[in-house]
């Protein structure tokens, strides 16, 4: 009787111990399992922050500006058959004034058969000058269509993917920076001559052709203050291509010593 009662005894202790290790050990080997499976979906289905390969495509300022260089150069296209005839219009000026003044100068009395000979000569270098610039840029005016010959161009150019859309914006820049280039050195030279020989007058001159060469110089530098619509073109075409990449302002955790992690703010300006 008091070995069964012994048995008896054992085998429930043994029960207790076994159900009270299950109780214990379960709920936490279930939990763990649990988490597992949790961050194993969290790592499948949370977004990253870093950008995907597909999200990672180059941009080219050609492709983003707008109006796009080919645009522009249409635009312009259409301006230039309306107002051609005003596009040397300060260089036009200026020839006129030199050449008023070189059919207007006198020399001074009391000169010498040199020195009038001498006088002589400059006015006609000042009414050659005058008169070459009204020439060569009405033949300008006449003949170069830049915007309107870059255009025909370009709109022939195929544009079915990015490569061949980049190719063709690319040439339409070309197309307007070019008049640039001419505009820039037909000023300057207009100004450089113009005012040489108005001031070659100014030498042994009259006072009655004072306001006449003195016009001339002055006039000289119209083309400086009044600039070509070509150069006004280009210069547009680049502040809307710089535009493109503003400043970039963003709030990003800042490490300091290796140590501690503050709150920061950056700005980024990239041309």
């Amino acid at each position: 009787m008091q070995r069964r009662a012994s048995s008896f005894f054992g085998f429930l202790f043994l029960a207790i111990v076994t159900f009270g290790a299950v109780a214990f050990v379960a709920p936490r080997a279930i939990a763990a399992k649990a988490d597992d499976k949790t961050q194993a979906q969290s790592q499948v289905t949370a977004p990253s922050n870093q950008p995907t390969a597909q999200e990672i495509k180059l941009s080219y300022p050609e492709l983003e500006v707008t109006p796009r260089a080919s645009e522009r150069l249409e635009i312009e296209a259409k301006n230039e058959a309306r107002n051609r005839w005003l596009t040397h219009l300060p260089i036009q000026l200026s020839a006129l004034a030199t050449l008023y003044a070189g059919t207007s100068a006198t020399y001074t009395t009391g000169l010498t058969s040199t020195q009038q000979d001498d006088y002589n000569l400059s006015k006609k270098f000042a009414v050659g000058v005058g008169a070459s610039w009204l020439v060569l840029t009405t033949a300008l005016s006449a003949g170069y269509k830049p915007y309107f010959n870059g255009y025909k161009d370009v709109v022939k150019m195929p544009a079915t993917n990015p490569r061949e859309e980049l190719t063709r914006e690319r040439i339409a820049e070309e197309s307007l920076y070019a008049p640039d280039s001419v505009a820039v050195k037909l000023k300057w030279f207009s100004f450089a001559t113009n005012l040489g020989v108005n001031l070659a007058l100014l030498r042994n001159n009259a006072t009655t052709s004072n306001f006449a060469i003195g016009f001339g110089a002055l006039m000289s530098f119209a083309p400086l203050l009044f600039d070509y619509r070509w150069s006004q073109v280009a210069l547009q075409h680049r502040e809307y291509k710089k535009k493109i990449y503003g400043p970039i302002a963003f709030a990003n955790p800042i490490s300091i010593n290796d140590r501690e992690i503050q709150p920061g703010l950056g700005l980024l300006w990239v041309f």
